[in-house]
C-alpha cells in the first residue's frame, strides 16, 4: 500500500488559501500499510502521518488516518499529539463512496465550524 510521495498538506483551515504546507516523504511501506514523514524532523522532534487498511473475516473494511507529531517542553522532555480518522466500512453495499463522503464531511464540518471556537475547539477545552 502506498500514495505518491510526498504527501503534501495544508496546515491552513479549509476555508484559506493553503500557504502553510507541510510535505510528508515515505519513510516504510507494506501491503497494509504505508508511514509518512516530514523529511528534516527526526526523534524525538518528528511528524508522521500513518495510512493504513485492514479487512477483517466478514469481510469489513478499517480504514485509518493517523497524524501524529512529537515535541520537546521547555525541559526536553518529548511529548506525542495524534489526531486519527477511522472509517469502518462494511461489506454491505448499502455503504457507497458517496455515503461515506457525505459523513466525512459532516465530521468536517464539525471540526470547522465556527470561526475561533469551532466545536473541535470546545471540545478540547473539556466543554462537552
Amino acid at each position: 500500500m502506498g500514495f505518491n510521495s510526498p504527501i503534501v498538506l495544508s496546515s491552513d483551515k479549509p476555508t484559506d488559501v493553503a500557504t502553510n504546507t507541510v510535505s510528508f516523504s515515505v519513510r516504510a511501506v507494506d501491503i497494509d500499510r504505508g508511514i509518512y514523514s516530514v523529511p528534516g524532523l527526526t526523534y524525538p522532534a518528528e511528524q508522521t502521518l500513518t495510512i493504513a487498511t485492514a479487512v477483517d473475516k466478514n469481510l469489513t473494511r478499517r480504514h485509518v488516518l493517523k497524524n501524529s507529531k512529537t515535541m520537546l517542553d521547555s525541559l526536553n522532555v518529548p511529548g506525542t499529539a495524534s489526531i486519527g480518522l477511522t472509517t469502518i466500512r462494511p461489506a454491505n453495499t448499502a455503504f457507497t463512496n458517496a455515503e461515506l463522503i457525505k459523513m466525512l464531511n459532516q465530521v468536517l464540518n464539525f471540526v470547522a465550524s465556527g470561526a475561533g471556537n469551532s466545536l473541535f475547539v470546545q471540545m478540547l477545552n473539556g466543554e462537552m
